[in-house]
């Protein structure tokens, strides 16, 4: 006995051919069918399933952002205005601190401290008056230490408000700066001059002007250092001037004055002749 096939196979095998022959999978897709025509079109392998749920979901964030490059660029805006140094490659130097202090009226005294150094050749310091123009004052050499802290004195600072930054520079000959240290000007200006300069001790006196205390520290030097005279409690006379005459006798030669106010430091040097 010879035995027929099913029909409702026969049927699926010939759409199969079709699906073959036809093309695309989606030009049979839309058509209303029934039977088996409707069971074989509703099949999706999982291939399938997965590209049409991703073709469906709307384009996410992070297929074309770069959340990387946004943290760590706001990392390094960070640490550039805590004054770390300012840089989207790895440093060889991690700074921890930077800080200016006037000590004198006309000296600033800068110090800053690293954390870590590799190949570090050193620091330019670098100051501007009015925040924009910097110009190199000074080098000081790296130490390559880990917890290493560096100070740096400008002596010609003058009295106005000033500001510095440091320029890193790598032994590969890499270089990165600082974060700005602004440091205040002197709040009222102590002047002090000997009158007439040079002139003799007998007949010349000290002009000392925008002092505010009554009492003052005042002291004065030779040429090596040597310390001849200190008043901690000196006063002004009402025309602000000191005569040298009080002082132990001055040889011809160069003196160092100076006056010592809270927190101000001022110094003047002049010359005796005969």
């Amino acid at each position: 006995m010879i035995s027929l096939p099913d029909p409702e196979t026969s049927v699926m095998r010939t759409i199969l051919l079709i699906l073959l022959l036809t093309g695309p999978f989606q030009s049979l897709k839309s058509q209303e069918l029934i039977g088996p025509m409707k069971r074989i079109l509703a099949y999706r392998s999982p291939v399938h399933q997965k590209i049409e749920a991703l073709g469906s979901q709307p384009l996410s964030a992070h297929a074309y952002s770069r959340p990387y490059s946004r943290t760590h660029n706001a990392r390094i805006f960070q640490e550039c205005r805590d004054t770390y140094l300012c840089t989207q490659t790895s440093l060889p130097v991690q700074l921890i601190s930077f800080t200016g202090k006037r000590i004198e009226d006309q000296i600033v005294s800068l110090s800053w401290e690293t954390a870590h150094e590799s190949n570090n050749h050193g620091f330019e310091i670098e100051r501007s008056t009015d925040g924009n123009t910097f110009y190199k004052i000074g080098f000081v050499p790296g130490k390559m230490e880990t917890n290493t802290t560096y100070t740096y004195l400008d002596r010609q600072a003058g009295s106005r408000l000033t500001y510095y930054r440091l320029h890193q520079l790598d032994i590969g000959g890499t270089s990165t700066r600082s974060g700005v240290v602004a440091v205040p000007a002197v709040a009222n200006p102590v002047t002090i001059a000997a009158v007439p300069n040079p002139g003799a001790q007998k007949s010349g006196h000290l002009e000392i002007s925008g002092l505010d205390d009554s009492t003052f520290e005042l002291a004065v030097y030779n040429a090596m250092g040597q310390l001849l005279y200190q008043n901690k409690d000196m006063q002004l006379t009402q025309q602000n001037r000191i005569p040298l005459k009080i002082f132990p006798r001055l040889a011809p030669g160069f003196y160092l004055v100076k006056i010592r106010s809270d927190d101000q430091v001022i110094s003047s040097g002049f010359l005796i002749r005969d």
